[in-house]
């Protein structure tokens, strides 16, 4: 948590709107968004399967981040 949320979270700002391709290489095949991804086992077997696709995943449990960022 500590070593690789930081890195890859993202806040959305207050003002304004948020581009999500913005937080992706140039190029990839678009985006995917998973709210309630619970442990994370569909969303990391997805971003697995699609290494082209640019996945944001929304969790508001602490366990559940925990499991995917260890996938």
């Amino acid at each position: 948590m500590n070593g690789l949320l930081p890195r890859l979270r993202f806040t959305v700002p207050e003002t304004g709107t948020l581009d999500p391709r913005a937080l992706f290489p140039v190029g990839g095949e678009g985006i995917a968004l998973e709210i309630g991804f619970g442990a994370g086992e569909h969303l990391a077997a997805q971003a697995a399967a699609h290494p082209g696709l640019g996945f944001i995943g929304v969790e508001i449990f602490e366990t559940g981040i925990a499991k995917l960022l260890t996938a």
